[in-house]
């Protein structure tokens, strides 16, 4: 894996990744049963980890 990142910008990052992605999910799920929003954070956690450093720095969030 080509380490572009530190290890906290890298954990940076997939916090803000993953704050964004959980954003976008209650915004689809509201009013519905929305379940363990833990469970749901770490699943979408688990993908970022799997990206290497390029891959998650070619993501662009929505808004900024």
């Amino acid at each position: 894996m080509n380490n572009l990142l530190t290890p906290e910008e890298r954990k940076a990052l997939i916090d803000q990744l993953v704050a964004h992605d959980m954003l976008e999910f209650f915004k689809v799920a509201i009013g519905e049963g929305v379940g363990d929003t833990g469970r749901i954070r770490k699943n979408i956690r688990k993908i970022y980890n799997k990206c290497d450093d390029a891959k998650l720095l070619s993501i662009k969030v929505k808004g900024e």
